[in-house]
């Protein structure tokens, strides 16, 4: 299709190049049966300088709907909400929007060195300004620029190795009720039976 052929190197580089990473247990074959009609438009314009927000906004909604999210959401960090507690492993969820930025600001860079590659001397970016980090002549990708988990959020932070109680959680055996927290999805074992509430001592 016309607009998939206008916006193939902005999706080229969005699902994973030789130097961009893959997005998270999204494979090209699942991520091209969701690049079309005004999909492909949501990837427009990337691969220009400066990079403006509401590229990096488009390019966010473009990812966000390979995870097959509720069509109401958006925003990545809304759509690994969504998921949490759903998929196998945490790796498997949509990256933070933090990182999904980086994330599409090198992609961006990238776009920009194939789209001028008839160019001798073609006028970049930074690649500072661009989702990298250069440290001792080396150029590598910057994950995020926030702290990986808020230190307001307690209960991920015990719950980050769950509870695998084979009970109620109504003792100390469980680790969520010993921090006094409640038990989060990824809880699995207990979310049937659960009785602990994250308020009792």
């Amino acid at each position: 299709m016309p607009e998939q052929v206008s916006h193939l190197l902005a999706f080229h580089a969005i699902t994973g190049c030789d130097s961009t990473s893959e997005l998270a247990s999204i494979t090209k074959v699942e991520a091209w049966k969701a690049f079309s009609g005004t999909n492909c438009e949501l990837l427009g314009r990337l691969g220009q300088s400066p990079l403006e927000e509401d590229v990096l906004s488009n390019v966010e909604k473009f990812v966000v709907k390979l995870y097959k999210v509720d069509s109401s959401i958006t925003c990545s960090n809304n759509a690994r909400s969504y998921l949490f507690g759903a998929v196998r492993k945490p790796e498997f969820l949509p990256p933070t929007t933090d990182a999904l930025r980086l994330h599409i600001k090198r992609c961006n860079y990238q776009v920009c060195v194939w789209e001028n590659a008839h160019i001798p001397k073609p006028s970049l970016p930074r690649l500072q300004d661009c989702g990298w980090i250069v440290q001792r002549e080396q150029v590598v990708p910057r994950s995020i620029t926030l702290d990986p988990i808020p230190k307001t959020c307690p209960e991920i932070v015990v719950c980050s190795v769950v509870c695998h109680c084979k009970g109620h959680c109504n003792t100390k055996n469980c680790s969520c009720r010993k921090a006094n927290v409640s038990c989060i999805k990824l809880c699995t074992p207990c979310k049937r039976s659960c009785l602990n509430s994250g308020d009792t001592q």
